[in-house]
């Protein structure tokens, strides 16, 4: 579902904001620390339920008040009646989630109607550095494709932090600790195998896409399960024979929470082997992939956010980014934001309707609309 209307109030410099977003494209222009990002982090917050600029959820309540609230109409693909969520947390802590004006369980629930994705001028590098984001990355696929992937990874969790528990406490492996394990190896299996199933569609789609880009060089994705998973030793072996070594550290070194994506260019790690420039145009590469993928899998509208859009690309990249997300207007809300309103000019080919499109200009919180029938539909 892609966001209709947006509400804000007390979210960091914005006191309070109403937007009607455009179905394809949304800009939000200003200068630094006037408040745009804000309205992507919102944006952001009920996809995730959490910040992707602060740890702190406490931190984004504005100054000497006491809660923040988010609302927001999705629109379904298919027409219909327009379906509302909530979001309201105070200053001690205490959160409400609302779908249809109903209390939910957690922001988890509007996360599964609601797929967001983000790219921020550190994402694409951290995504190629960075395995816990590389696993994030690909798990928010898995999240929206496979619907018992929450649940098996969540019953995955309990038990790694049960055997983390052990651990401290045992020094020898024993018939306890082995009933654990094999619980363990059942449930890791579970989480391997549903990302595996997913891994084999996105593998396909990234290659169809570098070619499509022009990014000759020569990539290669592998899938590595977090464990020895050529070795004809299964899981539960590989615990058993580890286990001296995972009490010395304290951890399990083996298990589906430690699966990682490996990008390689003629064999060396990307991040070593290709320029920022050409990792930045893989990550978005990558992120195509994964919103068509996703789209089509569930048959929802992405909402794709884009921080500070022009951030070290020059006019021939951002030609090439545009040409780029011109692929995902079918799939795609994107908001966008920016220092001024420069990117409209090279939105001419995607041959959008004026009221699929919204412009917004924000100072010291204040938010304007600024819509312009600029882009005309030929």
């Amino acid at each position: 579902m892609a966001i209709k209307k947006l509400y804000l109030q007390n979210f960091r410099n914005i006191e309070e904001a109403y937007l009607e977003l455009g179905k394809n494209f949304t800009l939000v222009h200003g200068d630094n620390g006037s408040g745009k990002s804000s309205v992507l982090e919102s944006l952001y917050l009920l996809g995730f339920g959490r910040s992707f600029r602060s740890s702190s959820l406490g931190k984004l309540i504005q100054f000497e008040k006491d809660h923040l609230s988010i609302g927001a109409s999705l629109a379904a693909e298919q027409g219909g009646l327009d379906f509302p969520v909530g979001y309201r947390r105070q200053k001690n802590g205490n959160t409400d989630v609302t779908i249809s004006r109903k209390k939910a369980p957690s922001v988890t629930h509007i996360a599964k109607i609601f797929p967001v994705q983000i790219l921020t001028p550190d994402t694409f590098y951290q995504l190629m550095t960075v395995p816990k984001l590389r696993r994030r990355f690909f798990d928010w696929g898995v999240f929206h494709v496979k619907h018992d992937f929450v649940h098996e990874w969540k019953g995955f969790n309990r038990l790694l932090s049960h055997r983390s528990q052990l651990l401290k406490s045992q020094s020898q492996y024993d018939k306890y600790l082995s009933v654990w394990d094999k619980q363990f190896a059942t449930s890791a299996e579970k989480v391997t195998q549903q990302r595996s199933e997913y891994f084999a569609a996105f593998e396909k789609r990234v290659g169809d896409y570098l070619q499509r880009f022009g990014l000759h060089q020569e990539v290669t994705l592998t899938f590595r399960s977090g464990w020895s998973d050529t070795d004809k030793e299964s899981l539960l072996s590989q615990l058993q024979e580890n286990f001296e070594t995972d009490y010395r550290q304290g951890f399990s070194g083996k298990g589906p929470h430690r699966f990682d994506l490996i990008l390689k260019s003629n064999g060396k790690l990307v991040a070593d082997s290709l320029s920022r420039g050409q990792l930045k145009l893989l990550f978005y590469v990558l992120m195509v992939a994964q919103i068509i993928e996703v789209s089509e899998r569930t048959q929802q509208r992405v909402t794709l956010l884009i921080d500070d859009f022009t951030a070290e690309l020059d006019q021939s990249n951002q030609e090439l980014i545009v040409n780029v997300l011109k692929t995902l207007v079918d799939y795609t809300q994107l908001v966008i934001t920016m220092l001024d309103d420069s990117i409209l000019s090279l939105l001419n080919e995607w041959k959008l309707v004026d009221d699929k499109v919204k412009v917004f200009h924000v100072k010291h919180g204040k938010l304007t609309d600024v819509t312009q029938p600029i882009i005309k539909e030929r």
